[in-house]
């Protein structure tokens, strides 16, 4: 079984990595009883190719990682997972632009995904480390806030767990 453990926020990297690929690189762990298996994806800059295996299926207790290569200047997407057995799906957002503050948002919804929704609300509500809490569950997302290459970690764990603490 994988670690899931959320990244500590890191210093910028070295100023050589400024003029680097940009990209976006990826840990998507899963703290709850139930797999997540990846529903849908929205990319608004950057590759779009299928993400790897190791991301589309998210055992209990494992995580999945994948590396989101930009293009024009920006590795800008977001997926959603549905929650096996439920019909909770769990939304993870990154904003990564050249020159800018990286941004990530977060949510859970028994809803359909309004990609144009979580795009504004990445935009206006995003930040390094956003979190939420809902239906029976929380989920954090981090990411670096400077560089062009940044690590990005969410996770999802029942809520009980978060109240304990």
């Amino acid at each position: 079984m994988a670690s899931c453990q959320l990244m500590a926020p890191q210093s910028s990297s070295p100023k050589s990595q400024s003029s680097s690929q940009i990209q976006t690189q990826a840990e998507i762990c899963n703290k709850i009883t139930y797999t997540l298996t990846l529903e849908g994806k929205k990319i608004w800059k950057g590759d779009q190719s299928d993400l790897p295996d190791k991301a589309k299926t998210i055992a209990r207790g494992d995580k999945g990682t994948f590396t989101h290569l930009g293009s024009d200047g920006g590795s800008y997407g977001a997926v959603v997972y549905k929650i096996q057995n439920e019909s909770k799906k769990w939304v993870v957002a990154w904003k990564n632009l050249k020159d800018k503050k990286n941004k990530v948002y977060t949510e859970i919804t028994d809803q359909s995904v309004k990609w144009n929704d979580v795009k504004d609300k990445l935009d206006t509500e995003g930040s390094a480390d956003y979190d939420t809490e809902n239906l029976g569950y929380i989920a954090e997302v981090k990411i670096e806030a400077d560089g062009n290459s940044p690590n990005m970690t969410a996770y999802i764990e029942p809520d009980s767990v978060s109240m304990a603490k």
